[in-house]
């Protein structure tokens, strides 16, 4: 079988032949995998990275059809179209025990492997693909159940509520279509990158649409330009200190963006203590992915096309070419086709 493999040492990646592997525990899968997932946290993983098994299995969402199952499987069969979701956690932990897989304290890896025509899983982190959901459009689960988690966390969010997203990569285009879809109309989204902003305006949610630039310019000029909640997906620590200036009194900016563990970001926390701000962090939940899979059949297609995405497939062979154009930025995202 074809698979995409990273060398630690160089850093690279390399297309190589492997055999398929096997079931070989009683509670696992194969998956012939039809799309995987590519984005551009995987290049900024793969530039700042030292950890070496890190680099040899990347996080990355997969979709296809169950080829073979273990002794012991009853909910899923031979035939099943599936997408592997994130951090089963080991179920015994009082992280895992709370409702915090992702915070599990025995089993932090939320890895399946590398890109691969054929991968073993176990089925507690699998999930059915429902039939009004094609195994395309359900590759954005992952991100969709990073959404529904911030929607929990920094919730109540009421339709009345000013919003600003600050970035519009994959992450913040996809809270602008959620938010849309859910009725809000009072949103404001910011980047400095026109093409993202485009990306957005022909999605035509009516949303406002503006620069950094414009944005401070907006804080200076318009004495109450304040949000209730500030949804940050850029990772950039500038914007996030520009957000919390943004915060109305009592207001809430929710982190859904990994940013570089080697920077800072400055607040005031007299300011938080004054106006009674909320900061929250987002991770990924496995328990927020089967709401994500049923918003998928709901937003359907007026918002999760691809081409009004700016996401690409591409097939595995041409791998080069798909971290150009992530490089590039000429994409949101790439999908790899392995059928």
């Amino acid at each position: 079988m074809q698979s995409l493999m990273v060398i630690p040492k160089t850093k690279k990646f390399e297309l190589v032949q492997r055999s398929i592997p096997k079931v070989s525990g009683p509670d696992h899968v194969l998956i012939k995998v039809a799309y995987a997932g590519f984005y551009e946290s995987d290049l900024q993983l793969l530039e700042k990275s030292t950890d070496e098994q890190k680099l040899m299995s990347f996080r990355h969402e997969i979709t296809g059809i169950i080829v073979d199952i273990g002794n012991h499987v009853t909910l899923f069969k031979k035939g099943d179209e599936v997408v592997v979701g994130p951090n089963a956690g080991c179920g015994c932990c009082n992280f895992c025990r709370s409702g915090k897989p992702h915070f599990c304290s025995m089993e932090n890896d939320s890895t399946i492997g590398i890109w691969a025509t054929f991968i073993v899983a176990p089925v507690n982190r699998i999930h059915k693909v429902p039939e009004n959901v094609s195994l395309q459009q359900v590759i954005l689960a992952k991100h969709l159940s990073h959404l529904v988690n911030g929607w929990d966390i920094a919730g109540p969010i009421t339709i009345s509520m000013n919003i600003l997203i600050t970035g519009a990569g994959i992450l913040g285009t996809l809270w602008a279509c959620m938010l849309h879809h859910q009725g809000y109309r009072n949103v404001t989204i910011s980047d400095d990158n026109q093409k993202k902003l485009n990306v957005l305006r022909k999605m035509n949610t009516g949303f406002s649409l503006i620069t950094w630039d414009k944005l401070k310019e907006n804080q200076k000029t318009t004495p109450n330009n304040y949000f209730d909640l500030v949804i940050e997906s850029s990772g950039d620590p500038s914007v996030m200190e520009l957000a919390l200036s943004l915060l109305q009194k009592g207001g809430k900016l929710c982190c859904c963006q990994m940013a570089s563990p080697n920077v800072e970001c400055c607040m005031h926390p007299f300011e938080v203590f004054m106006r009674e701000l909320s900061i929250f962090g987002v991770h990924e939940n496995c328990f927020s992915f089967q709401m994500a899979i049923k918003l998928i059949g709901a937003m359907e297609n007026r918002y999760l096309n691809y081409d009004s995405l700016k996401i690409k497939i591409f097939p595995l062979k041409q791998y080069q070419e798909a971290v150009e154009a992530i490089k590039r930025g000429t994409v949101s995202k790439v999908v790899f086709s392995l059928d």
